[in-house]
């Protein structure tokens, strides 16, 4: 096909149009809907503000209606609810005349006194023969009606005066400047001759405030009236201390800025950075303050920054700076060097007469409304909202607002939050030319989330469903750690490729998790690139496991119940040989995994595992041999992620025979368990003796207590128990051998010590040659040591001496000579 050049060069004209406008601006936007119409407000009208005066979880909208009556001036209060309407929930008047109340920025919303209501910081710098005055109304649920402001109806009031305080009230700030967790209220006064101004500022002591004397006055000598155009409290270098950032303007209305940086040490009480040039604005006589700034962390790096407009500049074409915070500043700021410069459209637009930051788009991120009230010269007047993109804002701007008739100056004040608490943003946009301020809300469609939790996953991905209402679609889904839509959010992908329909399958790579349980939250935007608010996120709780058991912490025990056993009860896994007195028995496992836990175990005699399978893991493996001897188990564990341990090797010894086991010594005598039982003994401290296998632990019970430590054969197989000590009288001794594997022999006999022996049997007395009730004599007690078998009889004696060393040899003769006598007579 022929294509001329002509049509040629046309085509390549239109593609790069077309490249410009969709680089320029590459995201949809949405539209404003207008909600409600609030009217009556002088042609005057200058400022908003909002916060929640009555602690209801609302914010309530304060408007400026600076010409009312003769110029006293009104602060009208809007409550905010579900259903917001445009009756004024709370008027509070100026005292008299002229007095300008809540003018230009005499006027801050804020809890100072920590009670959770906020309150309202308000100024009237005319009243008192132009010496101004200060207003503190304490917020309150009972804080209604219609209020005039005097020293009598505000919980405070302080009064300015001619020489250090003229013009006092006409602006006011709070902040925590001492850094003490308080908030602390700051008020701006102008000198007399205008050449010089003063911030004074009181500390919160115990939520109370001393308004005789202030704590600290910031000074500066320039004839800016530097505070008089607004007082903002910021962290600009990230340093955790509040700095003071001071606007102003001189008759003429140029403008003038400084910043004061605090630290460790304090606020200094002189401005630490200066701006330059000073900027053309708007004659202070005429239409109000030159240069409204807005502050907040734009780029969302931890430092406060802030923009300002000059409506003025280039045939009053406008102009917005914005300098972001840094670590160091230098003393002098040239604002044609700020990190953003936006530039109005046309010539007479005023564009950036009055700004805001608030997040429009639910992201996280501050974007920027700006008010251009004279656009074109003809004072109809337009409001551009510029879409953050993590660095800046995109231009040209994102939404576009005009007003449809001349002479309304709309865009004279500009201001977002959320006036009925459902997640999405409201503008207020004024209108001063025809009393009007305009309240609308950003078009939008709520998608509805799911999100399947697997519990427990090796592969760190998650994955979900979101769908939009009809007549949108699905822009984009995201996941954080943070619920707030200020964390660190990351995207996921669609199913197909491309978020572009109404109902759209996603997943999200999660990889960048710890290991462990994870409470994660997921949010969409819709096509317009608006998020849905934090309350309507979805969570889901993964468990991020990517390690492998680790076998080398499993520990065994054998037979033991899950409740009567603790660690320290159990072996060590594959170091220790178990060892065990029955083929059949359980063996308990107690192992864990660092993330999640251990889901299915695997148990062969075969280090190939060969014709093993996975089995649930309770704790228990039930096993059975036919024969003793020594037995290799391996051992698998998978985790509930599905990780897979290496293998772990236990040996097992079975020994189910009982071990050999003597008592060949009580004291000097030798028993003979075959034949006897019960043994007699006048001395209660003996020796006990005997054998039994290597290494067996010997125990001894006496009347049925373990009256020795455990201790273990000597390697010649020996054992013995030396000096221990009887208690007089019948003793029941068992003395018992343990083997390794548990196997157990014993013996038990009876032993009665008797010095008196008057507890030995009848049988034994009359081998003794005493009758029964006859006592033994001392010397046969004491210097007789046979050992007398009486035949038919389990009686089994010893009757021993001390003093046996010292019998003479005729006295050794006489006693078995009497021993023999007595035997007989016994026999017969």
């Amino acid at each position: 096909m022929f294509v001329n050049n002509n049509l040629k060069n046309l085509f390549f004209l239109l593609f790069v149009l077309l490249s410009i406008v969709f680089s320029r601006n590459s995201y949809a936007a949405p539209s404003l809907t207008l909600t409600q119409t609030l009217t009556g407000f002088s042609t005057t009208s200058v400022r908003m503000n909002y916060g929640d005066i009555n602690n209801d979880g609302y914010s309530d909208l304060m408007i400026q209606n600076q010409g009312y009556s003769s110029n006293r001036g009104r602060l009208n209060f809007y409550f905010g609810s579900s259903t917001p309407d445009t009756n004024a929930d709370l008027t509070i008047t100026g005292e008299a005349v002229n007095a300008y109340l809540g003018n230009l920025l005499a006027f801050t919303i804020g809890d100072v006194n920590g009670d959770s209501f906020d309150d309202l910081l308000l100024g009237t710098y005319t009243v008192n023969s132009y010496n101004g005055r200060f207003y503190m109304f304490n917020g309150k649920d009972t804080l209604v009606g219609d209020i005039t402001a005097t020293i009598d109806t505000a919980d405070s009031a302080v009064s300015g005066n001619s020489t250090d305080k003229y013009f006092f009230g006409a602006a006011t700030g709070h902040c925590d400047v001492n850094n003490d967790g308080n908030q602390d209220i700051l008020i701006n006064a102008i000198t007399n001759v205008y050449t010089a101004s003063k911030i004074y500022i009181y500390y919160n002591s115990n939520n109370t405030f001393d308004f005789s004397n202030s704590d600290l006055i910031l000074s500066s000598s320039n004839s800016y009236a530097m505070g008089s155009n607004g007082i903002s409290c910021l962290d600009a270098n990230g340093d955790g201390y509040k700095d003071i950032l001071l606007t102003g303007n001189d008759l003429q209305g140029n403008h003038s800025s400084e910043l004061y940086l605090a630290s460790a040490s304090g606020l200094p009480t002189t401005s630490s950075v200066n701006f330059v040039p000073h900027l053309s604005g708007i004659n202070w006589t005429s239409t109000g303050p030159t240069m409204m700034f807005a502050t907040g962390d734009i780029n969302n790096d931890g430092m406060d920054d802030f923009c300002g407009g000059s409506p003025r500049y280039s045939s009053s074409k406008g102009v917005i700076y914005c300098v972001l915070g840094k670590q160091t500043f230098l003393s002098v700021v040239n604002f044609s060097e700020s990190e953003i410069i936006l530039v109005g459209e046309a010539n007479n637009d005023n564009f950036g007469r009055d700004l805001a930051l608030y997040d429009i788009t639910n992201d996280g991120m501050l974007d920027l409304i700006v008010g251009a009230y004279q656009t074109d010269g003809s004072d109809e007047g337009k409001v551009y909202i510029f879409k953050n993109n993590g660095s800046g804002f995109s231009y040209p701007a994102w939404i576009t607002k005009g007003h449809e008739q001349l002479n309304q100056n709309y865009g004279n004040a500009v201001m977002g939050f959320d006036w009925d608490a459902d997640g999405w943003s409201d503008i207020a946009i004024r209108a001063p030319a025809g009393g009007t301020t305009y309240m609308y809300e950003i078009t939008h469609s709520s998608a509805e989330l799911t999100v399947t939790e697997d519990g427990a996953v090796s592969q760190p991905r998650i994955s979900g469903t979101s769908t939009i209402g009809e007549g949108s679609s699905i822009g984009n889904i995201q996941w954080s750690t943070s619920n707030s839509a200020t964390g660190t959010w990351s995207n996921c992908s669609s199913e197909d490729g491309v978020f572009d329909e109404a109902s759209e399958n996603y997943s999200c790579d999660v990889s960048t998790l710890n290991d462990g349980i994870n409470t994660i939250y997921v949010r969409s935007s819709d096509a317009d690139d608006l998020y849905i608010p934090p309350e309507n996120y979805i969570s889901a709780t993964v468990t991020l496991d990517g390690k492998v058991p680790v076998v080398s912490e499993t520990k065994f025990g054998i037979n033991k119940e899950n409740e009567d056993y603790n660690d320290d009860d159990l072996e060590d896994g594959g170091i220790e040989i178990l060892k065990l007195d029955e083929r059949e028995f359980r063996l308990n496992i107690d192992t864990k995994d660092d993330t999640s836990s251990i889901k299915y175990i695997m148990v062969s005699q075969n280090k190939d595992f060969d014709g093993a399978n996975w089995k649930e893991y309770d704790g228990n493996i039930d096993l059975k041999f036919d024969h003793d001897g020594k037995k290799h188990i391996y051992i698998k564990l998978k985790d509930a992620a599905g990780n897979i341990s290496d293998v772990l090797k236990q040996d097992i010894r079975i020994d189910t025979e009982k071990p050999g086991f003597t008592v060949d010594k009580i004291g000097r005598l030798t028993p003979d368990f075959s034949k006897y039982i019960n043994y007699f003994y006048t001395e209660d401290t003996l020796n006990l003796a005997g054998s039994s296998e290597e290494d067996c632990v010997i125990e001894m019970y006496v009347n049925g207590n373990n009256v020795n430590k455990s201790f273990s054969v000597r390697g010649d197989s020996k054992w013995s128990i030396d000096n221990y000590t009887f208690t007089q009288g019948v003793n029941k001794v068992l003395i018992q051998s343990t083997d390794a594997y548990g196997n157990e022999s014993s013996i038990s006999f009876t032993l009665t010590i008797d010095p008196s022996a008057s507890l030995f049997p009848s049988e034994l007395k009359s081998v003794l040659g005493l009758s029964i009730k006859q006592k033994a004599t001392e010397f046969e007690i004491n210097h007789n040591v046979p050992v007398v078998e009486i035949e038919n009889k389990d009686i089994n004696v010893s009757i021993d001496s001390k003093e046996k060393e010292k019998l003479t040899l005729w006295e050794r003769v006489g006693s078995t000579l009497r021993l023999i006598y007595s035997n007989l007579i016994a026999v017969l």
